[in-house]
């Protein structure tokens, strides 16, 4: 009996041996390569490991790969990181052509945005706002900081991120710290975002150097690797006339480095997302890359042998006291900021959804561009070395807008925050346009040295503007030229971080060509409704001497799939005394379908608008504007219209760019074409 039991032992070995089927424990890392958006598809990867059973040992991410690595080892699963992405969106993490204006720019959008550094004015470094991403990333990294506390060995799974270091474009693996920092680093794709500063490392994106990074899991102890790689493998044929296609190949070849080497045991998933855009985060896009992620490992992790497979890693409860917490920059401005934003009290308890919100919160403090918590503590406390970045202190910037009718207009402004010592802010911008000059500066002051709910400021206003006049057939007569100034002095209050509210009193005068000067002391008020969701609302009343006037303008931007529908209503009051030059133009300044801009003003004034979006490729929609308004007098010279405007538009590095052609029910048409965000 015993010598059959050792021959079967013996055969049982050598069958194994024969046909590669022995299986032995194996410290197996997963490794997620970079991409942009077609990193994407490792969370379908995810999903086919969370199916199986199969749970890596390490997670190593470069970075995309490391955000969605991140996340997965902070203990969510796949179904649960993909709701993230869908509602974070990602596509904020590299949205293009966007410049972080400071507020009193009124919404400007720079095509040229210098900031003032050690060696003086240099251009900004990235071409995003980082502000909103840093947000969004602290937030979504919340759970795994607070569980990792400063060594990511602590998390649900282990995990690493990996960076390159600018100076010399060495790797630089990232096992502890700040998770939300580390994450940051790894995607900091060189200008597009600013670098990230560790010690004397200054860190970007990990592609540069370790795109795949799997020399880096095995440096970390893995003996296996299972590696998703959603690098671009170009086709034979280039369409050398594409500047597109060109560029994205240019991109490649910066992310590119030799293959990695696998072992017997090891396994590639490659999922076919080649011709997908390394920054298209459309709806459609990541549906499709998800969907081929989780294709190519079912086909290729479903048939794998002696993978190792059990439960999810049990995810222990985050740390639920805070018991203490400071600001490292030592100021007393920051720490008045930090707690009045996040809340933090020592000693108190942490309400992990509350304070994800308030980081995203945070990003309406232009004071910083961010900050990063960096948790230490040990069982169920956690300690806060808060560490701010902060916004520049100088920063000028630059536009420029057309329109078929109104011709160019460009302007410039300076902004700075030590002018008038700490808490003092100052801005001057000027514009110049063929119809419309104007000078416009403001100061303000924080209570608390970097931000306050009440800022006391001081506005100056003077502008020279050439209305345009029109018979009623619509033909172009002579220019009415007018000119009036305003200084105000009053306070900005802001409420529940949506809303921003400022009275004031003030001095007015105006006149013109044909106008008998006028001025006098009054008094206004002014309500703005911005935010992440709900309506944008706009709402200004203003009186002085014999005039006075209400201006209200209500939106509600809305968006799913290829569709946006942006309904708007505006309202406008005057008195009979009210001045040419601050009469209710029909339409605003995107005009009325079928009028020449500017053709209907009125004291009163009374439309309602719903544009609608449809997207064709890329940046590129067709869009269609109904419109139904009135603009007249107190004695009612004018009658109701209703319109319709019909065109393509896109996002271009000079703002939104729309060419259309409107008609309106008295039979009017008229052509329209504008670039840049009018202003």
């Amino acid at each position: 009996m015993r010598l059959i039991r050792l021959l079967s032992a013996v055969l049982l070995v050598g069958a194994r041996a024969a046909y590669g089927q022995e299986c032995r424990p194996a410290r197996t890392a997963l490794v997620l390569s970079g991409g942009g958006a077609k990193g994407l598809a490792h969370i379908g990867v995810l999903r086919v490991l969370d199916s199986l059973g199969i749970r890596p040992d390490l997670i190593v991410g470069t970075s995309m790969g490391s955000i969605v690595g991140a996340l997965y080892a902070s203990g969510y699963d796949a179904g649960q990181i993909d709701s993230l992405v869908r509602a974070l969106p990602v596509s904020e993490l590299a949205r293009p052509f966007h410049q972080p204006a400071p507020h009193p720019w009124d919404h400007r959008i720079p095509l040229l945005f210098m900031v003032r550094g050690s060696n003086g004015f240099e251009l900004q470094t990235g071409i995003v706002d980082e502000t909103g991403p840093n947000a969004r990333l602290n937030a979504a990294m919340l759970r795994g900081n607070l569980l990792a506390r400063g060594r990511f060995d602590q998390l649900p799974i282990p995990f690493r991120a990996v960076a390159t270091d600018l100076r010399d474009r060495s790797t630089v693996v990232l096992a502890d710290g700040d998770l939300a920092r580390a994450v940051r680093a790894s995607s900091a794709i060189p200008l597009v975002f600013p670098p990230v500063v560790v010690g004397a490392a200054i860190l970007v994106d990990g592609g540069l150097s370790a795109n795949i990074p799997v020399a880096e899991a095995r440096a970390a102890g893995a003996e296996r690797v299972i590696v998703s790689d959603v690098t671009e493998h170009p086709e034979p044929s280039l369409d050398v006339e594409s500047p597109l296609a060109l560029a994205d190949q240019l991109l490649d070849f910066l992310f590119h480095q030799t293959p990695a080497i696998l072992g017997p045991d090891d396994i590639m998933v490659r999922p076919a997302v080649n011709g997908f855009r390394s920054l298209d985060f459309s709806r459609e896009s990541v549906a499709e890359i998800l969907r081929r992620g989780r294709e190519a490992a079912d086909t290729t992790i479903g048939r794998a042998r002696c993978l190792s497979r059990g439960p999810r890693p049990s995810v222990p409860p985050v740390p639920g006291t805070l018991t203490d917490w400071r600001v490292t920059t030592a100021s007393a401005g920051d720490s008045t900021l930090v707690a009045r934003m996040l809340g933090l009290v020592s000693g108190g308890r942490i309400d992990e959804p509350r304070l994800a919100d308030r980081l995203i919160g945070l990003a309406e403090a232009e004071t910083f561009r961010g900050i990063w918590l960096n948790p230490t503590g040990t069982a169920d406390s956690v300690r806060f070395a808060v560490e701010p970045i902060h916004s520049p202190t100088t920063v000028g910037g630059g536009g420029l807008a057309y329109d078929h009718e109104l011709g160019g207009r460009a302007w410039v402004g300076l902004f700075d925050r030590t002018l008038f010592g700490p808490g003092g802010e100052a801005s001057a911008l000027a514009s110049l346009g063929r119809f419309q000059r104007e000078l416009y500066a403001t100061a303000l002051w924080h209570f608390d040295a970097g931000w306050s709910r009440v800022t006391p400021n001081v506005v100056l206003r003077i502008r020279r503007e050439n209305l345009r006049r029109f018979g009623a057939d619509g033909v172009e007569g002579p220019d009415l030229g007018t000119t009036d100034g305003r200084v105000s002095a009053g306070a900005e209050v802001r409420v529940k971080d949506t809303w921003r509210i400022r009275p004031a009193a003030e001095y007015l005068a105006w006149g013109g060509d044909d106008l008998i000067g006028r001025s006098g002391f009054g008094a206004s008020i002014r309500a703005e409704r911005s935010g992440r969701s709900g309506p944008v609302v706009t709402a200004e009343a203003m009186g002085a001497a014999r005039i006075q006037s209400l201006r209200v303008a209500a939106s509600w931007p809305w968006a799913r799939h290829r569709w946006n529908i942006l309904p708007a209503l505006r309202l406008g009051w005057g008195s009979d005394a009210l001045p040419p030059q601050w009469t209710f133009p029909l339409g605003g300044e995107d005009g009325f379908p079928g009028l020449h801009l500017g053709e209907r003003r009125g004291t009163r004034d009374l439309d309602g608008s719903v544009r609608v979006g449809y997207a064709l490729r890329g940046p590129i929609q067709a869009r269609l504007l109904i419109a139904a308004g009135r603009a007249w007098s107190v004695a009612g010279d004018s009658d109701w219209l209703g319109g319709g405007r019909v065109g393509v538009g896109a996002d271009s590095p000079l703002g939104p760019l729309e060419v259309a052609y409107g008609v309106a029910t008295n039979g009017r048409g008229a052509f329209y074409l504008r670039i840049g965000k009018w202003f």
